[in-house]
């Protein structure tokens, strides 16, 4: 059983992205430059991509992260930070240490094509 399944679907992503969406609004970290960007932030194109990296769908359609991101300005710290924030939502504050784990460790995987150079994601 993928973890997308055992998370509860693209119901408990929905839930988790809403609820990780009211943490960062009230994080100091987050609540300078990027509150708006967070309002206007595309919550289904984070469920898709939430979706793919925990098994739900095949494939994803959407941009490179890299360009994506490019102009959200966002920081490592600010990434391992919304990290924290969603390993803890879906991880159930820590009632399901495996799924904390598994997320954890896709969303590593992830953070070097935040923050790659764009001419490194051309190539």
């Amino acid at each position: 059983m993928t973890l997308y399944l055992r998370l509860g679907g693209r119901p408990a992503l929905e839930r988790a992205v809403g609820e990780v969406m009211a943490r960062l609004v009230k994080d100091p970290l987050f609540m300078s430059r990027n509150q708006v960007r967070l309002r206007i932030c595309p919550r289904d194109a984070l469920i898709d991509f939430l979706t793919y990296l925990t098994g739900g769908s095949p494939t994803f359609d959407g941009a490179p992260l890299g360009y994506v991101h490019d102009g959200l300005f966002i920081s490592e710290q600010q990434y391992g930070r919304f990290a924290q924030h969603l390993v803890s939502v879906l991880g159930r504050d820590g009632a399901d240490p495996r799924a904390a784990t598994e997320f954890r460790y896709i969303l590593d995987r992830v953070r070097p094509y935040l923050f790659a150079e764009r001419a490194k994601l051309e190539a």
